[in-house]
């Protein structure tokens, strides 16, 4: 049988003298064929193989070492492509090896940071006290989870979920969608504004049905044992405000203010969006020093120059933290541009005349509304005969680009007895009148004097309307003493 590396020529022949040429073209032929084999110097644990044109043996170019029993079975080809050096450890016990494009089913794993997308359906327990901070959850999520320990789970997006056993841990920013939760147990603080209503009812005394809602604020501590039952929707925000009350700063009552705890929805076009903002801590603010979040520090957009203007105070959040900043903007364009604000509520005003922010005072009124006092009011409108049966419209000292109730003492002095109306700008234009509508604010039978305090609804843009029954009144003088503003904006 032929074979390249040698084969007898069957010279000499037996018995036949030998011819030293023949000896030397048989010794020729077996160097041929040793030398189709690999050299064995240096060559140290490599695999000899068949060279491309399956002329001669070679060595591989890397190392082989086997320290066991190598098997392969099945009829298919396998290639590794490497793209770079790596070191491949097998498991040391039985089993197959995953892969990435097929469909599997993965058993006691753990998942470190993973990145889950598309729909998770299945059983799913967190056991220990796991964090899914690091972890992105997109899509939907469908099946039944037990939380056990004390996991956090941070703004995951939860489909149609059966939470059982214990629940204890921090939610936060979680979006439910017609959950099942199964006697859990809310720990801690709420950090979330979340609202349930149950699309169960109960029967009242009347026999008439009614829902039963569960709200839950950031302001709520659930500290004991609660046993939610029935299937829950979702409910948009609406205008909730409270609290957020503000005064000068004792400390430095020409640049800081003061904020009370509270907490508001945000504004949005859709209450769909809204989220809702609050202050767990009263805050100091300064208006001479650009934003930075936290107390006793500065609260004017960083693109604005402190001034004599007129400041509205927001509500906002920043990269997750709510805080109080200072624009000269009533929709905070400023704080959202210079600082990224994600939302904003706008909750207070304020004035800064002759380098110092006016003295006040707030209160809360009813629905989260504010009252604002001056401390010392000042003279808006001081007129001598002036004030005639034409309307004329005065600016007085309350916020605008929104109208609010103005709380005004108004003086009218005249030689005659003084029949004067004071209204709303946005109002015809109404003529006063002793018998007839709409009559007037300011009558008196006797000459000289008239006046008192009254309450009047001002235009967007700061102004009173007045018009006078006479050809022309003596004195016509108007004194804010403060206003009352709804903060429903």
């Amino acid at each position: 049988m032929s074979n390249p590396y040698y084969n007898n020529s069957a010279s000499p022949s037996t018995g036949s003298a030998g011819a030293s040429s023949v000896i030397r073209a048989e010794f020729a032929s077996i160097a041929a064929g040793f030398a189709l084999l690999p050299t064995l110097s240096g060559f140290g644990n490599k695999a000899v193989v068949v060279n491309s044109g399956g002329t001669a043996l070679t060595t591989t170019t890397g190392s082989l070492v086997l320290a066991g029993n190598l098997t392969t079975t099945g009829a298919f080809n396998l290639t590794f492509a490497l793209g770079a050096t790596v070191v491949l450890t097998a498991p040391a016990v039985d089993g197959t090896l995953a892969t990435l494009a097929g469909t599997e089913t993965f058993t006691n794993k753990t998942l470190t940071s993973p990145v889950l997308g598309g729909t998770v359906v299945g059983s799913y327990t967190l056991a220990g006290s796991p964090t899914l901070n690091a972890a992105t959850l997109t899509g939907t999520f469908v099946g039944t989870y037990t939380l056990a320990g004390t996991p956090t789970i941070t703004a995951p997006a939860i489909s149609a979920p059966t939470f059982s056993g214990t629940a204890a841990g921090s939610l936060t920013n979680m979006a439910l969608t017609t959950p099942t939760i199964t006697s859990p147990i809310f720990a801690g603080v709420v950090t979330s504004h979340v609202l349930f209503t149950d699309a169960t009812y109960d029967i009242g005394a009347s026999g008439a049905t009614r829902p039963r809602d569960l709200f839950l604020s950031r302001h709520v501590v659930i500290g004991g044992n609660l046993t939610v039952a029935g299937t829950f929707v979702t409910a948009p925000l609406g205008k909730h405000l409270e609290g957020l009350t503000y005064a000068n700063n004792a400390g430095d009552a020409t640049n800081d203010i003061d904020i009370a705890v509270g907490s508001a929805a945000s504004t949005h076009a859709t209450p769909a969006s809204r989220v809702l903002l609050s202050l767990t801590t009263a805050l100091t603010k300064r208006l001479d020093a650009s934003w930075v979040t936290g107390t006793n520090q500065g609260g004017l957009s960083s693109s604005l120059s402190i001034g004599n203007n007129d400041y509205y105070i927001h509500l906002i959040r920043v990269g997750g933290v709510d805080d109080i900043g200072f624009d000269t903007s009533v929709t905070a364009s400023n704080l959202v541009t210079d600082h990224s604000a994600t939302h904003y509520r706008l909750i207070g005003w304020m004035k800064r005349v002759a380098g110092i922010i006016v003295a006040f005072t707030t209160y809360e009124t009813a629905g989260g509304g504010l009252e604002l006092l001056w401390t010392t009011p000042t003279l808006e409108v001081d007129l001598s005969n002036t004030l005639t049966t034409s309307r004329r419209t005065d600016a007085v000292k309350v916020p605008l680009n929104f109208s609010v109730l103005a709380h005004l003492n108004v003086a009218v002095n005249d030689a005659v007895a003084p029949q004067v109306l004071v209204y709303c700008p946005d109002q015809a234009d109404l003529v006063p009148s002793t018998t007839a509508a709409p009559l007037s604010v300011h009558f008196s039978q006797a000459a000289n004097t008239s006046g008192g305090q009254i309450y009047v609804r001002t235009s967007a843009a700061g102004l009173i309307a007045a018009r006078s029954l006479v050809a022309t009144t003596s004195v016509y003088k108007v004194s804010t003493i403060g206003f009352t503003w709804a903060r429903r904006n």
